[in-house]
């Protein structure tokens, strides 16, 4: 069961983003599947660790590309 359904409504035009985008929905999928088949704790685990993982790698990037592209509204988290 897929909780999170991508759309092309959600592509950005830059394609590394939205590769990144596309590959988080597919974790929060894996994980949501592995939690209704109640799997190891092990496996939830590594998904969780996967999913922070390329969710930091992901926003890293996204404000890179927001400083290198002068974006008038960033105002950086940290």
């Amino acid at each position: 069961m897929q909780i999170a359904h991508w759309s092309e409504d959600y592509e950005t035009g830059f394609p590394v983003i939205d590769q990144q985008h596309q590959q988080m929905f597919a974790l929060v999928n894996q994980l949501q599947e592995a939690m209704l088949k109640s799997a190891d704790p092990t496996l939830l685990k590594q998904l969780l660790n996967a999913l922070l993982k390329d969710t930091i790698a992901h926003f890293t990037l996204e404000e890179d590309l927001m400083l290198e592209h002068g974006y008038p509204s960033f105002q950086p988290v940290y």
